[in-house]
């Protein structure tokens, strides 16, 4: 790692901008290019911070540019919600469009946040659509109090069974009956009092009384 800076002609850019060079092997399966010298890759970035002082080491630079980089993460995954096409030809139209998506994006943010634990904290949209947020669920109530039913064995599993035939265990050999599958359990999720309790891995948003 090495600064650049009066190296490069850097007038076009504001007063005070640093070049920061790193050298590093590209990850498994990367296609190198011809200027990865020795097989190693040579990346920059810009900064304005000044050196000197606690925490303005080239290392330490690089790591908080490094960790920049989840901001490329939220993009990917705000173009999942809906930012990768602006389905109106009105401009007033596509920019409520777009807070819509950035509404969307922060609920899904703060969702893994403070109320998913293990691979949904960092899962995609795509897998939190098939996982928690399109789960098949019953709501029921009793009194005052309303239960939300959800399968513990969501999603249902995709691998399939092969039965036996006469064939597989010999000449003559009964086929084995298929054994009836039970059905599913269910976690059970009490709402009472505009108040929310959260089972497993899923989350329960504020069920409302719809009479």
């Amino acid at each position: 790692m090495a600064e650049a800076t009066g190296l490069v002609d850097l007038s076009a850019w504001p007063e005070g901008t640093r070049l920061i060079l790193r050298k590093e092997r590209p990850h498994p399966g990367a296609q190198l290019r011809f200027t990865d010298i020795d097989g190693n890759r040579v990346t920059g970035f810009l900064t304005n911070t000044a050196p000197g002082g606690p925490y303005r080491q080239l290392a330490d630079l690089e790591l908080r540019h490094r960790r920049h980089a989840r901001v490329e993460d939220r993009i990917r995954n705000a173009k999942d919600t809906g930012l990768r096409n602006l389905p109106f030809h009105d401009t007033a139209h596509n920019q409520v469009w777009l807070d819509i998506c950035a509404l969307a994006s922060d609920l899904i943010a703060w969702t893994q946040r403070l109320a998913l634990t293990g691979q949904h904290r960092i899962a995609e949209p795509k897998h939190l659509r098939l996982r928690i947020f399109s789960v098949a669920a019953r709501l029921t109530r009793t009194g005052r109090r309303l239960t939300l039913k959800i399968p513990t064995d969501w999603p249902p599993s995709r691998r399939h069974k092969r039965c036996p035939c006469p064939d597989d265990q010999g000449p003559g050999a009964p086929a084995t009956p298929a054994t009836p599958e039970k059905p599913p359990a269910h976690t059970t999720i009490h709402h009472e009092s505009r108040s929310t309790t959260v089972g497993r891995d899923h989350i329960l948003t504020d069920a409302k009384d719809r009479g």
